[in-house]
């Protein structure tokens, strides 16, 4: 950033300023349905872009939404699928396949 070009006022503070920061500009992308009017968030996803692949996060979250388990042909439209035996929702997704998907209360804490 460029310093300051304004005249600092009578009494004000040249001392003892705050350090300069460092920005990082990072991309959130969140994927939605919308259900009864409203929009539901299904997917989050983070990247920072400019850092290389092996420290970008690339974080992404899949959450079953708990507004959708009444409605599995939505769940199913949307790639999600339950196996009995793990007790557990599954997504299926054309980049990355079969993916674990955590219920959205579970998600939203980690």
């Amino acid at each position: 950033p460029m310093p300051p070009t304004e005249e600092v006022p009578l009494g004000g503070n040249t001392q003892g300023q705050l350090p300069q920061r460092r920005y990082i500009m990072i991309y959130v992308a969140v994927d939605t349905v919308s259900v009864d009017g409203s929009q539901v968030a299904w997917q989050v996803s983070v990247h920072i872009p400019g850092l290389h692949e092996d420290e970008d996060p690339d974080y992404e979250c899949l959450m079953v939404p708990s507004s959708l388990l009444d409605r599995p042909h939505l769940l199913a439209d949307l790639g999600f699928t339950y196996d009995e035996e793990r007790r557990s929702y599954y997504h299926h997704g054309t980049e990355f396949g079969r993916r674990k998907a955590e219920m959205e209360d579970v998600s939203v804490e980690k």
